[in-house]
């Protein structure tokens, strides 16, 4: 889900560290190489995943039973505690607002309304806030879907939109390599902490594989070795982290079992 500068070689690199940790484990079904499908909800739910990284949003309200939740990482980051993170909400270095309230009549970009830090956590932001409605439809006169955190943060610099919410592991992984992105942006607000992106498996997989699989990734995590590959998504260990913990930071609509 994170995506560093030259991601592509940097998340083969990764994968190719980590792998051998799983076959210690005597993990049969390790895949050579990382080739996702796309769009990503398809590796989501594919019946032969391994392992993918997901947002807790749709983990909650539509991968239900299709997927399980193996480990949450842990980043360097000084916006997160332990496995938790935060959204930022940004706005212009000049903007003439200071807090949430206000916002009101404002435009508001964000990455996609599956997003748990680019939309849902508007939501928690806004009824913190003590706003009288919590959509972000709602709050502001236009809402713009971007596609990216990257694209949400260009366009409150370009004046297209005057706030926007991100991941702030993003933020950091843009600050460290593509500082010119977070450039005329300033943070207004931090959000409450949620646990992070978790690590998934196919929802069928045994309980002893996934004991295997947090096992090989905590000591993956733990060795020095794999510091290097580790460092540019600023990954540093990994949390067990309980899916009622997800269910409890969302708040928008809930899996219902219709979805596909």
């Amino acid at each position: 889900m994170y995506r560093p500068a030259g991601h592509a070689a940097k998340t083969g690199a990764l994968w190719t560290a980590l792998r051998p940790y799983f076959a210690r484990e005597g993990l049969a079904d390790i895949p050579a190489t990382l080739d996702p499908p796309e769009p990503i909800d398809r590796c989501w739910r594919a019946e032969n995943l391994f392992l993918s990284q997901t947002c807790g949003y749709p983990l909650v309200i539509a991968l239900g039973p299709s997927v399980s939740v193996v480990a949450t990482p842990v980043y360097e980051s000084a916006f997160c505690d332990g496995a938790s993170y935060r959204n930022l909400i940004l706005c212009a270095d000049d903007a003439d607002f200071r807090d949430v309230a206000g916002l009101a009549g404002r435009q508001m970009a964000y990455n996609e309304t599956s997003s748990y830090s680019g939309y849902d956590a508007w939501r928690r932001v806004l009824r913190d806030a003590g706003a009288p409605t919590i959509e972000p439809t709602d709050n502001f006169s236009q809402t713009m879907a971007t596609g990216a955190h990257a694209a949400s943060m260009a366009a409150v610099a370009q004046g297209r939109a005057d706030v926007c919410s991100v991941d702030c592991v993003t933020y950091d992984l843009l600050q460290r390599h593509d500082p010119e992105a977070c450039a005329g942006l300033r943070i207004m607000v931090q959000g409450p902490l949620a646990p992070g992106l978790p690590l998934v498996t196919r929802g069928d997989r045994p309980a002893g594989e996934i004991a295997a699989m947090r096992r090989a990734l905590s000591a993956f995590c733990a060795d020095p070795v794999t510091e290097p590959v580790r460092r540019p998504f600023l990954w540093r260990d990994i949390e067990t982290v309980d899916r009622a913990a997800y269910e409890a930071a969302v708040v928008g609509p809930r899996w219902d079992g219709e979805h596909e």
